[in-house]
């Protein structure tokens, strides 16, 4: 490198080593270094400007300091690759393991759940300069083919999963590039260390949801949820809840575990809804809410009156006309797919150590199904009458 001088003067009252800093800044900003690419030595750095390399070392440390250049302790100084990051979009997956999603939209829970998910996606992409792809991958894979699996995904800078779905990927991915996963990945014990959780906070949506039994003045409880999740999670802890406030809890003919598109669905809410006169029935997923209001209505009982009902849902429209009604938690899937990519612009473009991310509040919209006391202050008070 040819020595010089002109690109810093003696007498402008900013220090050497600054003035050698912006030129430097500049460089890489015109791209004659280029993410990666080894920076000259400080020696000849020093030759180039006309100055000891004391002065070099300083303004090459600045630039360390603001994530614009890395240290190697034996090679020397290297442009960040952040530095690319910025200058271009990133790439983000998100990898699903369906093989199929029906023609036809049916409005169920997990759906608008799903489309939740996509629509912070999305939104956190056109905010945040990302790419955003969705890839399918199959769940039973063999060792081939999760190779193969592992090796599309070099294309992105990181990567989204949802749940237990694909861990084994899931595991490979987070070892090469920030992956994230969201629901429930807290409780998962196989979730791989290194995969970064994304969630909702589940226990304080417990504790609401206690607070609403408690506040509404039933002595009986009752559970409507599909049958995979009788004994597991918020099913659970609604139980315990009912119990520990003394009403006569969900147990015995108290839990109605059923497929929600069962042939005998609305006569088995009938017969269930009759012993649940006067009790505070959670819907552990709201697929059955349109459901338990045909049945109602063909008992002659009215929802709020007869029975009080409340739910944990989405808040997308899953319900139609009936949300504003319908008391509910309201789930913020939207932020957390908004929460993933804001997080991921951060740790790759501005070097932002990761943290375990915060968990988002629920949020209570108040229909006319619970009688919620005005004096309960534990309890938020939306108005958004179920609108997202």
């Amino acid at each position: 490198m040819k020595s010089t001088g002109k690109h810093i003067r003696r007498d402008k009252q900013e220090t050497l080593s600054l003035q050698i800093a912006d030129h430097l800044r500049g460089r890489i900003a015109s791209g004659e270094y280029v993410p990666g690419q080894r920076l000259d030595s400080v020696r000849a750095l020093a030759e180039f400007y006309g100055v000891c390399p004391v002065t070099v070392l300083k303004a090459v440390e600045k630039l360390v300091a603001e994530e614009l250049l890395t240290r190697n302790a034996k090679r020397g100084f290297y442009v960040s690759r952040r530095v690319g990051m910025r200058a271009r979009p990133l790439s983000c997956c998100f990898a699903f393991p369906e093989r199929m999603l029906g023609k036809q939209f049916t409005p169920s829970e997990n759906d608008c759940l799903q489309l939740e998910i996509y629509r912070g996606l999305l939104a956190g992409c056109v905010e945040h300069r990302v790419d955003l792809q969705f890839c399918h991958f199959t769940e039973e894979a063999s060792q081939a083919a999760l190779r193969l699996q592992a090796n599309r995904l070099k294309a992105f800078d990181f990567v989204v999963f949802t749940g237990q779905q694909l861990s084994a990927l899931q595991a490979l991915s987070a070892e090469e590039r920030p992956t994230f996963c969201i629901m429930n990945t807290r409780a998962y014990k196989t979730r791989p260390a290194k995969v970064i959780p994304i969630d909702y906070d589940r226990e304080e949506a417990n504790r609401m949801l206690r607070d609403l039994l408690d506040g509404s003045g039933c002595d009986s409880a009752a559970v409507l949820t599909s049958t995979s999740r009788c004994s597991e999670g918020r099913v659970l802890a609604f139980s315990h809840a009912a119990q520990e406030l003394g009403l006569e809890s969900p147990g015995s003919g108290r839990i109605l575990a059923i497929p929600c598109n069962t042939r005998n669905l609305e006569a088995r809410l009938c017969s269930f809804l009759r012993k649940s006169a006067g009790a505070f029935l959670f819907c552990d997923t709201t697929d059955f809410v349109l459901p338990v209001y045909q049945a109602a209505m063909g008992l002659g009982l009215k929802v709020g009156r007869d029975f009080q009902l409340a739910g944990i849902a989405s808040g997308c429209g899953v319900l139609g006309g009936l949300l504003p009604r319908f008391t509910y938690l309201h789930v913020p899937f939207f932020q957390l797919g908004l929460q993933v990519v804001e997080l991921a612009s951060r740790l790759l473009r501005d070097g932002v150590e990761m943290v375990t991310p915060e968990l988002l509040p629920v949020t209570l919209v108040r229909g006319e199904t619970v009688h919620i006391p005005l004096t309960n202050s534990s309890l938020i008070d939306t108005t958004s009458k179920g609108v997202c």
